[in-house]
């Protein structure tokens, strides 16, 4: 389990995207939420609703959800 955030040089990004003829930078991060399993990640959310609540509150200061996306990736044990 984890969480790790990785900024975008704002810049650089600009940049590029010009080049490539993008007028808005796509992002200024990229999140990725590691998890033992969703069904453990669902249980904690549930047996503390205060804390998914607060990280709630707190993600709408600084989360554009209109311009954010996510995708599901699950790696296999060998």
């Amino acid at each position: 389990d984890g969480y790790v955030q990785f900024h975008v040089d704002p810049v650089l990004s600009t940049t590029l995207g010009r080049r490539a003829e993008l007028h808005d930078p796509p992002f200024d991060s990229v999140s990725e939420l590691h998890l033992r399993s969703v069904a453990h990640f669902v249980e904690g959310i549930a047996s503390h609703p205060e804390v998914s609540a607060g990280a709630q509150a707190d993600e709408e200061l600084f989360v554009d959800r209109p311009r954010s996306f996510g995708f599901v990736n699950r790696i296999l044990a060998e």
